[in-house]
Formats: C-alpha cells, sequence, structure tokens
C-alpha cells in the first residue's frame, strides 16, 4: 500500500513504526495545544448552555408548586406531617382545619454501643413534637432483609 509518497509493507515493523510516525507528527508540538484548547472552548461553551437551559427550566417551571409531586385530592386525602401544615396551606391555598396533620416519627436503627451517644438527638426530636423510637441491630438483626421488616413493622405501628 502508497501511503504519504512511501511503499509501506504491513508485515514489516519497520514500516509500520514508520507510519505511525508520519500519522502522529500533525498532532505533536502545536497542533496538539490547539487541539486542547479548542475543546477547553467547546467545554465552557457548553458548560454555559446547560447552566443557562436548566436557569430557564427553572424559572418555566417555578409557578407550579407542589408538595412531594402530590396534587390537592391527594394531599386532602391523606395525613400531612406536622411540619409542613403552613407550607401546604400557603401553596395549595388550604385551610388548616382541612389538612389532615399528623406528627412525624424517627426511627433510628443503630449498633448497640452508640445507643448511649443519642440520648441528646432523642430528647431534641422529642422536644419538636416527634416520636422516636430506637432499635439497636441486635434487637432486628443486621442482614437487609430483617431491617426491612423491622422498618415495616414499626411503619405499620406507627400507623395504628
Amino acid at each position: 500500500m502508497k501511503k504519504f509518497g512511501h511503499n509501506i509493507d504491513s508485515d514489516n515493523l519497520g514500516d509500520i513504526i514508520y507510519w505511525i510516525i508520519l500519522v502522529a507528527q500533525p498532532f505533536s508540538g502545536v497542533y496538539f495545544v490547539k487541539i486542547i484548547s479548542e475543546q477547553k472552548n467547546i467545554h465552557k461553551k457548553m458548560r454555559f448552555i446547560k447552566t443557562l437551559i436548566l436557569l430557564s427550566l427553572t424559572f418555566l417551571f417555578a409557578n407550579e408548586s407542589s408538595f412531594r409531586g402530590k396534587d390537592r385530592a391527594d394531599i386532602l386525602s391523606g395525613p400531612i406531617p406536622m411540619a409542613y401544615v403552613h407550607l401546604i396551606s400557603e401553596i395549595y391555598n388550604i385551610p388548616l382545619s382541612q389538612l389532615n396533620a399528623q406528627r412525624g416519627s424517627y426511627l433510628i436503627i443503630t449498633p448497640d454501643n452508640m445507643v448511649n451517644h443519642l440520648d441528646e438527638l432523642v430528647s431534641f426530636k422529642r422536644s419538636q413534637g416527634f416520636d422516636v423510637t430506637i432499635k439497636t441491630l441486635d434487637e432486628i438483626g443486621i442482614t437487609a432483609e430483617e431491617i426491612k421488616t423491622a422498618i415495616a413493622a414499626t411503619l405499620i405501628m406507627t400507623q395504628c
């Protein structure tokens, strides 16, 4: 095969190395630096365009407020955490008396040696009106399935 004015034998290692050097020459030195700087400029422009699109979408959908993606019917039919009652009342224009506000609760799952260090957090959350339940890994188990079962049991217990 004839490339760059020379006959190159694809079975000859010397010809292959010569061909690689000939191909690589345009990418060395200034040309390579120029390519990198152009890529950086393109990257900056793309980042600017992405930011502009994100801001445009943010302002476009800013007036469509929702609480956890729920519509008015979902809000009125289900329980609402007490901490969000005033926010939801303002967003959906619903009187406070129509909202089903319920106390929030915390389930803390911890290793046995950490239980004594949670006293301040538990008392703080209880002072804010939350129910707090602490379960140790020895009580519920250490596998993912045992932890999921304990969480489900606690959820069922708190909903009753």
